[in-house]
């Protein structure tokens, strides 16, 4: 995999997908069914985001990748801050990773988080996290028709992001 340089963080969206990402890498359980060759990071090791799975990758699975999709930007409910709504799905391929493999995915995606606690070691930024299911989930009769030679997003991470109007203004994000 070609390494990129690891671009400087300057917005809270950039700043929440590496706390992602760092919180999973951290815990073993989750690395265990992920090794670090097959966690496809697009802020350190991948330019873009390939539309197939990468073909010698495939037998060596599952291969995971965490991308963005939609989002909301908005004036704070209580107009001190600005709130973001960001929604970061993690897509897998594997071969031969069933059901259970994918509810362990799931399992571990979730304690890895949980024990990151509800900021993910972003103070001051990320207020709270959730976990939810895609359209693609796994279990979803379309999915049963495909070939497990495809992306799948198995879990979205939800995230509330909340930047003080200062921060905003200034650029410089809060305790970072």
């Amino acid at each position: 995999m070609p390494n990129i340089t690891t671009p400087v963080v300057t917005d809270p969206i950039s700043v929440v997908y590496r706390a992602i990402w760092n919180t999973l890498e951290a815990f073993p359980a989750w690395t265990a069914l992920v090794p670090p060759g097959n966690q496809l990071r697009y802020d350190t090791s991948m330019p873009f985001v390939p539309k197939q799975p990468i073909p010698n990758m495939v037998s060596d699975s599952p291969q995971v990748a965490i991308v963005q999709r939609a989002f909301r930007m908005s004036v704070g409910r209580n107009s001190a801050a600005v709130d973001i709504e960001q929604e970061f799905p993690i897509y897998i391929v594997s071969k031969d990773m069933g059901s259970i493999g994918i509810n362990q995915l799931k399992w571990q995606t979730f304690r890895a988080l949980f024990a990151g606690n509800a900021t993910l070691g972003t103070t001051g930024i990320l207020r709270q996290w959730m976990l939810t299911n895609t359209a693609d989930d796994g279990f979803a009769d379309s999915m049963w028709k495909k070939t497990r030679k495809v992306w799948q997003s198995v879990v979205s991470v939800q995230c509330q992001i909340y930047v003080p109007n200062a921060n905003v203004v200034s650029g410089v994000l809060p305790n970072q």
